[in-house]
């Protein structure tokens, strides 16, 4: 059956010849296409440049450490990176390459590690304000061991989100990853750092894993390859709570790099009771394969380009569709078929969400409330799961294995769409089509094949009109892993797509020198720069690299905040004066700010003392982790803003603001809090205190709100604003018509009201113009109005009544 595609519109993977020209090695010269930066070079055009003299280690190494520096403040895919341990590697191969006796497979090669895989020396902090950072962190994950043990030179480790529970990537602990084809929108997950970085060039070659797509999602969003490979052929330690669902796997910019990466992490670690006891055989034979009609002609290939009627984006089904006739060119016998699978998205969240119940069931009641709020919904469903949901679960599951176990006696790959549709907006778990759903809902063509533990791959085919990559999956039968990857080489081969790469991330010069990549409301921190000088790990969160200042690293851990600021414009507090506040916010700037945190958790204090000391107004003068020892120190201290958790070991957070107060009220207090809480928020409020902000994701919000309290301004958590003033006014206050907005919106809406058109509001919140189209109706539509002079009038009225 002949396939045929409407290519309209959409642009396929790749023209031309193959990614650089072969030497008589077979393997691609290492400088050719590239325009000569060893960071944007594959792992094996590095070898090849290594055994030749061309390249050196430090060289490459040096180049990668430069893209992190350059890259790493847009997109937040490196949560930590060693550069001084890592420049050392470099030199100690740089030598072995000189004698002649490389180590491995992969000696000299840079490599990042997903903040899952357990690092020796590193932290391991799984996205979770949760995870104790004081380790001790003695042993590698098998997938770590191996790339030691062949050479590979570890940079530095990649974010997930909290435990990699979902399909995208951002974190309570490291905030929101960026992808770096539309800074705008998220690399998918949970192994977004992972993808993210390797379409960036800050290493060709990455860990990361994959329990239900956490490797095909990214590697679709970004651009990359990565294969889920047959379950047990990469040993997993420790044992994921998700079961056998978790699969561990290589993402690389090459399927080439790839199959050489498979070929060193797989094979038998005496850590994980079911790993296979051999490494999968052929990969070796595919990497060094060039004639991609020797590779596919005559495999008999399904392709199902719904899988069973999964609703898909009109141009990446075109893009996808193109792809399955390039293999039909090169000889493969292709066909449309589908495999009948039954519905698995509720059996597959029954095991899931169970697992995610599992690791967290140590957690008391506190350490909950600081898990990622969906990662806390998933427990709570997990929790209502019996026995026999469980097994009802697994027969589902037994049955689609046998199915697909059937179905590859007749073809034997299945080709389908990586994804349904094209990356979305960053920090959020599902696009707007699918606003409030879980990401299992937008995730139907992976999770079935983590239920079945088939090899499955994505490449990329493709882009959308936007210039997103689109990705093709490529299925096997199970330990037909080296089929799955002849197969996605031989479309590498036809159609090459490595030279395409995004463009750099845009860097912005803020008045004080320093280097922005996004607005300071969707950048992270604590922030920790880069110096190759330095001797200690650097935990980067956001922004790594300020420009022409050199940081060192200040603390180890990164605690991200977010910082919910008030709706338009906050109302401002007299300095010595409690209660009510009214009035405007003033400036701070040219006054050197003392602060002082209060936290039980050392993680969110020496956090938030990372961001705060990396800016140039600020200082943090002391801490304390109890009421008593706040109360005890901050009258000796005296600071300009005393920075307070709400709850604290031994008293009230709000209590020691309100004492504070009282007796040197030209204190500001500025409250932190895991969730929004009217009643403690009235209890602030009155208490004399400045601001209410969550613990969260976005630490520069905070810088600007510790700006303001010093200054004498206030700032009130938007979401619990209007119930507020309800209190204060005794419950007769007006309407709220703002109530159904969601902060988005408002905050859309504000800048309506400052007469800003679609564009420029997408400039300001880093949203492409059609998705601010797509809320301005949708806010238009909540509020009754038909035009947006009438929003603008809305918001002046509002401003009036102090909204």
């Amino acid at each position: 059956m002949t396939i045929r595609s409407d290519r309209a519109g959409t642009e396929s993977a790749g023209v031309g010849t193959a990614d650089g020209a072969v030497g008589r090695t077979g393997v691609p010269r290492a400088r050719d296409g590239y325009g000569g930066a060893p960071a944007d070079l594959s792992a094996e055009q590095l070898l090849h440049g290594y055994a030749t003299g061309e390249l050196s280690p430090v060289e490459a190494v040096e180049s990668v450490l430069e893209r992190i520096e350059q890259d790493n403040p847009a997109l937040n895919a490196f949560c930590l990176v060693r550069p001084e341990e890592a420049l050392e590697a470099a030199r100690a191969s740089a030598e072995r390459w000189r004698r002649g006796a490389p180590e491995g497979l992969l000696d000299g090669v840079p490599a990042s590690i997903k903040d899952i895989h357990l690092t020796k020396g590193w932290p391991t902090l799984k996205g979770s304000l949760n995870t104790p950072q004081d380790g001790p962190w003695e042993e590698d994950s098998p997938v770590t061991a191996r790339l030691r043990e062949h050479g590979a030179v570890l940079v530095g480790k990649t974010t997930t989100p909290e435990l990699a529970w979902k399909g995208v990537t951002d974190s309570p602990l490291y905030g929101v990853t960026r992808n770096p084809w539309d800074l705008s929108t998220t690399p998918g997950g949970s192994s977004g750092g992972a993808s993210a970085a390797v379409a960036a060039g800050m290493a060709p070659l990455a860990t990361g894993t994959d329990g239900g797509g956490s490797i095909r999602i990214p590697a679709s969003f970004t651009g990359v390859c990565g294969i889920k490979p047959t379950w047990g052929l990469v040993p997993h330690y420790p044992a994921s709570p998700f079961g056998s669902l978790a699969h561990t796997g290589p993402m690389t910019r090459t399927v080439g790099d790839l199959a050489l990466m498979l070929e060193v992490v797989s094979g038998f670690d005496p850590r994980d009771w079911m790993a296979m006891p051999t490494p999968a055989p052929g990969l070796g034979d595919v990497r060094l394969h060039h004639d991609p009609e020797a590779l596919v002609r005559g495999l008999r290939i399904a392709y199902s380009p719904t899988l069973g009627g999964q609703e898909v984006d009109p141009e990446v089904a075109r893009v996808v569709a193109d792809a399955a006739t390039v293999l039909e060119a090169l000889g493969a016998h292709v066909e449309e078929a589908d495999p009948g699978l039954p519905e698995c998205r509720r059996d597959f969240e029954v095991l899931w969400n169970s697992g995610a119940a599992k690791a967290t069931e140590h957690l008391d009641d506190r350490q909950r409330e600081l898990l990622d709020p969906g990662l806390r919904e998933v427990i709570e469903d997990g929790l209502t799961f019996s026995a026999q949901d469980y097994l009802t679960a697994m027969a589902t599951r037994m049955d689609m294995g046998k199915r697909m176990g059937l179905f590859h006696t007749t073809y034997d790959l299945l080709l389908t769409p990586s994804m349904p549709m094209t990356a979305f907006e960053a920090g959020q778990e599902s696009p707007p089509q699918l606003s409030g759903q879980r990401w299992t809902s937008w995730a139907g063509f992976s999770y079935p094949f983590n239920m079945t533990q088939q090899p499955a791959a994505s490449v990329p085919c493709g882009f959308s009109g936007d210039g997103l990559p689109i990705g093709l999956q490529v299925v096997g039968p199970r330990h037909a892993d080296a089929r799955v990857l002849a197969a996605c080489r031989a479309f590498e081969l036809a159609r090459p797509w490595a030279d395409r790469r995004p463009r750099p991330p845009p860097l912005r010069r803020s008045g004080r020198g320093r280097s922005r990549s996004r607005p300071d409301h969707v950048l992270g921190g604590p922030e920790a720069g880069h110096s190759r000088s330095c001797t200690r790990e650097m935990h980067v969160s956001g922004t790594f690299g300020r420009g022409p200042r050199t940081l060192r690293a200040r603390a180890p851990p990164a605690a991200r905040i977010t910082v919910l600021l008030g709706a338009v414009c906050a109302p401002r507090r007299p300095r010595g004066k409690d209660g009510p506040m009214t009035g405007g916010v003033t400036d701070s700037a040219g006054k050197q700010i003392r602060v002082f945190l209060v936290d039980d958790h050392e993680v969110v204090r020496r956090g938030v003392a990372a961001l705060l000391d990396t800016e140039d107004d600020m200082t943090v003068v002391g801490e304390a982790g109890t009421a008593e020892q706040a109360l005890s120190r901050i009258p000796v201290v005296v600071p300009d803003v005393a920075v307070l958790d709400v709850r604290l070991p031994g008293g009230s957070g709000v209590q020691v603001c309100r004492d504070i107060r009282s007796g040197q009220p030209e204190i500001a207090c500025l409250m932190l809090t895991s969730f929004a809480d009217e009643d403690a928020l009235y209890d602030a409020v009155m208490a004399g205190a400045a601001g209410y902000v969550l613990k969260q994701i976005h630490g520069a919000d905070l810088v600007g709100a510790v700006r303001t309290v010093a200054a004498g301004g206030s700032l009130l958590d938007s979401g619990s604003t209007g119930a507020m003033m309800e209190r204060l006014r005794g419950g007769q206050s007006e309407p709220d018509p703002l109530a159904e907005l969601t902060p988005q919106e408002r905050q859309i809406l504000d800048l309506i009201g400052e007469g800003m058109t679609n564009r420029q509001i997408g400039e300001r919140l880093y949203l492409a113009e059609k998705t601010v189209k797509n809320y301005v109706s949708a806010l238009l539509s909540k509020l009754d109005l038909k035009r947006r002079t009438q929003a603008a009038v809305l918001v002046a009225e509002l401003r009036g009544r102090r909204y």
